[in-house]
């Protein structure tokens, strides 16, 4: 006896309940679809087909809607006809005690959250024309153990056998199928992984948490892993990647416990992007994005790599490819590799030769960098670019030779390369960055090309083996610290087109006795922070010392600091050309005895000839007292200040000036005058039309009676 629990809808279409299921009929057709099952039913569940609806009326079952039997707690099994040909979605889901289930063979999708939450479901067999595994079709299946993916699988749905009990997975794949986003998620019995060459790409965080996977082999098809797809994988051990991977995706491998990566095509691993694909929200951690930098152990075809050969015809190779690879001890680069990639060849600890050939153009940042066997390494003058830290840390690194490519030395290039000891520097170069050889406390020497014109902070510091330094006519700049530290440098050589040196750039060079250079009119006019003299104490010009200065005609100004600490200086002579000696000039010029200073000069600045111990007579050639400072002599008590002859009275009031105990006015003048300069004048005015009451040193103009105006020259002498 049958219950209509509907009524007919159309002509042909009833709702009828029978045991509790209700079924959707369509008379017609003569078919029936399972629409829902009594939230309070219990035990097992056999749904009938076709069914008995009277002596006419028996349709077959063929379908199984979506909600169908979702929340049906009591639900132990169920066994579904082969007529069935779909289940929609959410059918079982949140049936907590089903244990078993069977899918009809005509079924070709299981649609989302099919099954999810089916916590007692300990297996279950996919037919094999199956196509589509839904959005957590089986996610949180807490004890499933066993499922079979079929090979006509295209698409495994985001977490679709996330947080079930499942031991090993093994996925064909059809040509085409793509793993989903979290996929296998916190799968935490899951050990054996096999992806197979029919599919195509892998999501993000596919695999994430399943903490006891111990291997997984992924097939040749495979073109893309995604981010943290392989994340916290704890034990995973080894890892087998086919050659058509492409892209591996930012963190990847993270917290894996890789200890060999397998691959079979060199040339498919060289062609690897590693980084991108970062879920949205999710903090990205560097390591892992290359398995290798955990793992350390590159495998080709059964093989350890060690010394390795890059096949020709490859043109890049890309960032991190082999970071970490610690048993390769020797590589060989072809001149179709046109760019080395950020730390490519970084940490590999054992790596002790390195052989690049003409055609590379880029070494990229950190690619070789703490490869702490390294030697030498000689760049091809292909090469135009070698990025920030490339070399650092090489710290078995003894000779460098650079082509004539290489324009600039990057940020820490060869930093820390504390074994270093020879660097040939290319004739094209320009620009030698901050910190390029810091610590490369075994470098001897450094002979900078014409090219360079910048040498950036903290470049040459703390090379304390470095005993020499010759600069190219290009430096324009030494930055801060650049040579700081160098103890053990002695002699340093500047070009002539030196415009600063900065802040400590010579700082602790105790060693340092002397500076040469070969313009004496431009190392006035450099804007000194620093004065390596202040170590050095003698000054050097074309090779002879210089005691006797005589600042060359046309210098208009001392610059500061220009002398300060040039205990080789004797005397001193200044022209006429010169109106300015800045602060310091002269500061600690202790051998200093005699000065003469034109009058010309309009300010001398503070501290300009202080601490000048042996100074015992200056020469002062204007009769009008110049500005002066407190602190712009020392020793005021055993100097003898000379002045114009009838200047006396001037010296003696003037500020600064009258500190000198020791005033004389014993330069007397003569002059050179122009026709009629014999007439007697009416007026007399210095160089800044200031009225004067007589003739002092150096150009004085004189208004005549008779109107006429002259310059006329006055030389003082004594």
């Amino acid at each position: 006896m049958f219950l209509i629990a509907g009524m007919q809808l159309e002509a042909n279409a009833l709702i009828v309940k029978p045991d509790q299921v209700t079924y959707d009929v369509d008379l017609s057709a003569n078919t029936a679809v399972v629409l829902e099952l009594e939230k309070n039913y219990s035990g097992d569940l056999i749904i009938p087909s076709p069914l008995n609806l009277g002596d006419k009326y028996f349709p077959v079952v063929v379908g199984i809607a979506e909600n169908a039997f979702n929340g049906c707690m009591g639900l132990k099994s169920v066994s579904l006809p082969e007529t069935v040909t779909y289940i929609g979605h959410s059918a079982f889901y949140g049936c907590k005690n089903l244990k078993s289930v069977n899918i009809p063979h005509e079924v070709t999708r299981i649609e989302d959250r099919t099954f999810m939450g089916c916590e007692s479901l300990s297996s279950i067999v996919v037919p094999e024309g199956v196509t589509y595994l839904g959005v957590m079709a089986f996610s949180g299946c807490l004890t499933l153990e066993s499922i079979n993916i079929p090979e006509n699988v295209k698409v495994i749905g985001q977490y679709a056998l996330a947080n079930t009990a499942l031991s090993e997975v093994k996925i064909p794949g059809d040509g085409e199928t793509t793993i989903g986003m979290n996929a296998f998620r916190n799968c935490l019995q899951l050990k054996t992984i096999e992806i197979g060459d029919g599919v195509i790409s892998i999501g993000n965080e596919a695999f994430d948490l399943c903490r006891v996977a111990e291997s997984v082999v992924i097939g040749n098809k495979v073109k893309t892993i995604g981010s943290l797809a392989f994340n916290s994988c704890d034990n995973l051990s080894s890892l087998t990647l086919g050659e058509g991977v492409d892209t591996i995706g930012t963190a990847a491998f993270c917290g894996c416990g890789l200890k060999e990566v397998h691959i079979s095509n060199l040339q498919a691993w060289c062609n690897i992007t590693f980084g991108g694909f970062e879920p949205e929200g999710v903090t990205i951690w560097p390591e892992g994005t290359n398995p290798l930098t955990i793992a350390h152990h590159l495998f080709i075809n059964g093989e350890e790599v060690k010394d390795l050969v890059i096949p020709e015809g490859v043109t890049k190779l890309g960032d991190e490819l082999f970071m970490g690879c610690e048993e390769l001890t020797s590589v060989s680069i072809p001149g179709s590799v046109e760019m080395i990639g950020n730390s490519s060849f970084a940490n590999c600890k054992n790596l002790k030769r390195v052989s690049l050939q003409e055609g590379t153009e880029t070494i990229g940042s950190s690619a070789f960098k703490s490869c702490v066997k390294l030697e030498e390494i000689v760049v091809p003058n292909s090469v135009k670019s070698i990025g920030s830290n490339a070399f650092s840390f090489c710290t078995g690194m003894v000779d460098v030779k650079l082509g004539d490519g290489v324009q600039t030395l990057e940020t820490e290039v060869f930093a820390e390369c504390s074994s270093l000891v020879s660097v040939t520097l290319p004739e094209g170069l320009t620009i030698i960055d901050t910190n390029a050889f810091i610590g490369c406390s075994s470098l001897a020497e450094i002979m900078i090309p014409d090219q360079v014109t910048t040498i950036g902070v903290n470049a040459f510091y703390g090379c304390s083996s470095l005993t020499s330094v010759v600069m190219g006519n290009g430096v324009t700049t030494i930055g801060n610290y650049a040579f700081s530290g160098c103890k053990n440098l002695q002699s340093i050589s500047f070009g002539n087109s030196l415009a600063a040196i900065k802040i400590g750039a010579f700082q602790g060079c105790n060693s340092l006795s002397a500076v040469h250079i070969s313009d004496l009119a431009q190392w006035c006019n450099i804007v000194f922070d620093t004065n390596p003299l202040t170590y050095a104490g003698h000054l050097f010009m074309n090779g002879s010392e210089i005691k006797d200065l005589v600042i060359p005609d046309g210098v208009s100004s001392i610059s500061r600091m220009a002398f300060r600490g040039c205990r080789g200086l004797t005397s001193l002579s200044i022209p006429n050309s010169v109106t300015n000696i800045a602060q310091s000039a002269f500061y600690d010029c202790s051998g200093l005895k005699k000065v003469t200073i034109p009058s010309s000069v309009t300010t001398i600045g503070d501290y300009a000839f202080c601490m000048c111990s042996s100074l015992t007579d200056i020469y002062v050639h204007s009769s009008t007292p110049m500005e002066i400072f407190a602190d712009t002599f020392s020793y005021y008590d055993t100097s003898t200040l000379h002045v114009p002859v009838g200047s006396l009275h001037e010296y003696s009031t003037a500020q600064f000036w009258k500190k000198f105990l020791h005033i004389v006015d014993d330069i007397a003048v003569s002059a050179i005058l122009s026709p009629k300069a014999d007439e007697e004048p009416q007026q007399i005015f210095d160089v800044n039309g200031r009225s004067i009451q007589h003739l002092i040193p150096g150009i004085n103009i004189i208004k005549y009676k008779k109107g006429e105006v002259k310059k006329v020259y006055i030389q003082a002498h004594f």
